[in-house]
Protein backbone atom coordinates (compact mmCIF):
# COMPACT_ATOMS: atom_id res chain seq x y z
CA UNK A 1 0.00 0.00 0.00
CA UNK A 2 1.32 3.82 -1.28
CA UNK A 3 1.07 5.53 2.14
CA UNK A 4 3.03 8.44 0.46
CA UNK A 5 1.37 12.21 0.73
CA UNK A 6 1.71 12.54 -3.09
CA UNK A 7 -0.18 9.36 -3.46
CA UNK A 8 -3.35 10.85 -0.97
CA UNK A 9 -3.10 14.26 -2.13
CA UNK A 10 -2.03 14.14 -5.89
CA UNK A 11 -1.90 18.09 -6.18
CA UNK A 12 1.14 18.28 -3.37
CA UNK A 13 3.94 17.05 -6.00
CA UNK A 14 3.33 20.04 -7.86
CA UNK A 15 3.80 22.53 -4.65
CA UNK A 16 6.33 20.57 -3.26
CA UNK A 17 8.37 21.02 -6.57
CA UNK A 18 7.53 24.28 -6.77
CA UNK A 19 8.35 25.00 -3.26
CA UNK A 20 11.81 23.93 -4.29
CA UNK A 21 12.34 25.91 -7.01
CA UNK A 22 11.11 29.20 -4.98
CA UNK A 23 13.51 28.46 -2.35
CA UNK A 24 16.69 27.92 -4.98
CA UNK A 25 15.57 31.40 -6.83
CA UNK A 26 15.24 32.81 -2.81
CA UNK A 27 18.75 31.20 -2.50
CA UNK A 28 20.63 32.86 -5.51
CA UNK A 29 18.70 36.42 -4.69
CA UNK A 30 20.33 36.62 -1.41
CA UNK A 31 23.47 35.86 -2.08
CA UNK A 32 24.16 37.62 -5.35
CA UNK A 33 22.51 40.80 -2.74
CA UNK A 34 24.94 40.41 -0.14
CA UNK A 35 27.83 39.47 -3.15
CA UNK A 36 28.25 36.29 -1.70
CA UNK A 37 30.30 33.38 -3.85
CA UNK A 38 28.28 30.00 -2.98
CA UNK A 39 30.69 27.41 -2.46
CA UNK A 40 30.53 23.08 -2.20
CA UNK A 41 31.84 23.50 1.02
CA UNK A 42 29.40 25.87 2.62
CA UNK A 43 26.87 23.34 1.33
CA UNK A 44 28.26 20.57 2.37
CA UNK A 45 28.64 21.95 6.01
CA UNK A 46 25.45 23.93 6.52
CA UNK A 47 23.69 20.36 5.06
CA UNK A 48 25.73 18.37 8.03
CA UNK A 49 24.02 20.40 10.65
CA UNK A 50 21.15 18.78 9.94
CA UNK A 51 22.86 15.54 11.16
CA UNK A 52 24.87 16.12 13.94
CA UNK A 53 25.52 12.83 14.41
CA UNK A 54 27.79 12.52 10.57
CA UNK A 55 29.95 10.32 9.69
CA UNK A 56 31.22 8.63 6.70
CA UNK A 57 28.99 5.69 7.23
CA UNK A 58 26.84 3.98 4.67
CA UNK A 59 23.62 4.63 6.85
CA UNK A 60 20.44 5.59 5.01
CA UNK A 61 20.15 9.32 6.95
CA UNK A 62 23.99 9.70 6.43
CA UNK A 63 23.99 9.05 2.89
CA UNK A 64 20.91 11.24 2.11
CA UNK A 65 22.13 14.06 4.15
CA UNK A 66 25.58 14.09 1.48
CA UNK A 67 22.81 13.45 -1.73
CA UNK A 68 20.99 16.46 -0.26
CA UNK A 69 24.25 18.30 -0.19
CA UNK A 70 25.40 17.12 -3.92
CA UNK A 71 21.51 18.18 -5.36
CA UNK A 72 22.02 21.29 -3.67
CA UNK A 73 25.49 22.18 -5.31
CA UNK A 74 24.28 21.70 -8.61
CA UNK A 75 21.01 23.53 -8.30
CA UNK A 76 22.96 27.09 -6.62
CA UNK A 77 26.29 26.57 -8.71
CA UNK A 78 26.70 26.39 -12.32
CA UNK A 79 29.48 25.07 -14.53
CA UNK A 80 31.02 22.67 -11.25
CA UNK A 81 31.74 19.36 -12.93
CA UNK A 82 30.41 16.58 -11.13
CA UNK A 83 33.93 15.68 -9.99
CA UNK A 84 34.92 18.86 -8.06
CA UNK A 85 31.16 18.21 -6.57
CA UNK A 86 32.51 14.79 -5.00
CA UNK A 87 35.49 15.54 -4.11
CA UNK A 88 33.82 17.96 -1.70
CA UNK A 89 31.54 16.51 -0.14
CA UNK A 90 33.37 13.01 1.17
CA UNK A 91 35.20 12.43 -1.39
CA UNK A 92 32.87 10.59 -3.89
CA UNK A 93 33.68 9.83 -7.30
CA UNK A 94 31.53 11.45 -10.10
CA UNK A 95 28.92 8.35 -10.73
CA UNK A 96 28.04 8.85 -6.67
CA UNK A 97 27.39 12.56 -7.35
CA UNK A 98 25.27 11.39 -10.24
CA UNK A 99 23.32 8.91 -8.27
CA UNK A 100 23.30 11.01 -5.27
CA UNK A 101 21.16 13.81 -7.46
CA UNK A 102 19.49 11.40 -9.17
CA UNK A 103 17.82 10.10 -6.06
CA UNK A 104 17.07 13.03 -4.04
CA UNK A 105 15.08 14.03 -7.65
CA UNK A 106 13.36 10.65 -8.00
CA UNK A 107 12.44 11.21 -4.59
CA UNK A 108 11.05 14.83 -4.87
CA UNK A 109 9.26 13.27 -8.02
CA UNK A 110 7.52 10.73 -6.43
CA UNK A 111 6.57 12.62 -3.14
CA UNK A 112 8.50 11.22 -0.41
CA UNK A 113 7.50 13.37 2.00
CA UNK A 114 10.76 13.00 4.92
CA UNK A 115 13.21 13.69 1.78
CA UNK A 116 11.55 16.63 0.36
CA UNK A 117 11.08 17.75 4.10
CA UNK A 118 14.74 17.50 4.74
CA UNK A 119 15.68 19.07 1.09
CA UNK A 120 13.44 22.07 2.19
CA UNK A 121 15.09 22.23 5.38
CA UNK A 122 18.37 22.65 3.70
CA UNK A 123 17.66 25.06 1.65
CA UNK A 124 16.33 27.27 4.25
CA UNK A 125 19.44 26.62 6.15
CA UNK A 126 21.45 27.79 3.34
CA UNK A 127 19.60 30.72 2.78
CA UNK A 128 19.33 31.91 6.46
CA UNK A 129 23.55 31.54 5.94
CA UNK A 130 23.39 33.64 2.61
CA UNK A 131 21.13 36.16 4.52
CA UNK A 132 23.29 36.48 7.58
CA UNK A 133 26.65 36.65 6.20
CA UNK A 134 26.84 39.72 4.34
CA UNK A 135 30.88 38.62 2.64
CA UNK A 136 31.71 35.07 1.69
CA UNK A 137 34.34 34.49 4.18
CA UNK A 138 36.30 31.17 5.15
CA UNK A 139 35.03 30.35 8.45
CA UNK A 140 32.51 27.69 7.25
CA UNK A 141 35.23 26.16 4.78
CA UNK A 142 37.57 25.70 7.69
CA UNK A 143 34.63 23.87 9.22
CA UNK A 144 34.68 20.99 7.03
CA UNK A 145 37.07 18.98 8.82
CA UNK A 146 34.41 19.02 11.47
CA UNK A 147 31.70 17.23 8.94
CA UNK A 148 34.06 15.52 6.95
Amino acid sequence: MNTSLAYIFPGIRHLNKQRIVILKQNILETAVKNNNIITPEEIYVLCCKMNMEYNHSRRRKDVQVRQIAMFWTMQLIKRITFKAVGQVIGNKNHATVIHGIKTIQGMIDIGAYDIIQDVIEAGELIQEYYEKHQENTDVVCKTVAVCG
